[in-house]
């Protein structure tokens, strides 16, 4: 339990410095922006196609937007 509580602090602490600052939170928002038009251009996104294509093109954009934001994350507490 003593390494929950740990943890949750540095979540914490990890919040209120993005909320202050918004850096990391535009970035990954304009990456993930991004993203979804490279896929909206390379993908053939008709109407029948769109349904199976859809989860595995957003899956792939918040994984990479997230490991964006971990990165910045992670450089920041070097």
């Amino acid at each position: 339990m003593q390494t929950l509580r740990k943890a949750l602090i540095i979540v914490r602490k990890d919040l209120l410095s993005e909320l202050r600052t918004k850096e990391m939170l535009s970035s990954m928002f304009v990456f993930a922006l991004l993203f979804i038009v490279v896929f909206s251009f390379s993908l053939d996104l008709r109407v029948e196609n769109i349904v199976p294509l859809a989860p595995g093109a957003l899956w792939v954009t918040f994984a990479f937007a997230g490991t964006l934001g971990l990165n910045r994350s992670l450089s920041s507490e070097v």
